[in-house]
């Protein structure tokens, strides 16, 4: 029991230290929290070296905003929920990369035909949409 009121007592020592700017409060947080949030991000499918790049930003975050943290509890609430919304834009981010570069994939194609296939296919293209415009509405 006496060990756990001396933790409790650590850890409010290292909230406050951290709440000032001191550097031995941020390192106590992050011996404390960097592993999990590594091993949280491989789950979500990451690679190392996103996570390499995650974690560090969100501790730099963290930093940012260290006064407005009264309590370990939220700090972590805060890394995590971090880390979940940074591995969520990056997945999406290379989602819309992945997509564009299918797309230019397919239109390579088009452009390393000669001209004049080229002209060919969009004179054909056009040819369709004109005939589609003529349909009656609900046929469109």
């Amino acid at each position: 029991m006496k060990n756990k009121v001396n933790q409790e007592f650590s850890k409010q020592d290292f909230l406050k230290s951290f709440r000032e700017g001191r550097r031995d409060g941020l390192q106590f947080l992050y011996k404390t929290f960097y592993r999990p949030m590594c091993y949280f991000l491989e789950k979500m499918n990451l690679d190392k070296g996103t996570i390499g790049e995650i974690v560090p930003d969100v501790f730099l975050k963290l930093w940012e905003r260290r006064i407005d943290f009264d309590h370990v509890e939220s700090i972590r609430g805060f890394l995590y929920t971090s880390c979940r919304n940074a591995a969520l834009n990056r997945i999406q981010q290379e989602n819309r990369i992945q997509q564009k570069t299918n797309f230019y994939t397919s239109q390579v194609d088009l452009v390393d035909l000669p001209i004049s296939h080229q002209m060919i296919y969009m004179e054909t293209l056009r040819t369709i949409h004109d005939a589609i415009d003529t349909l009656p509405e609900q046929l469109r």
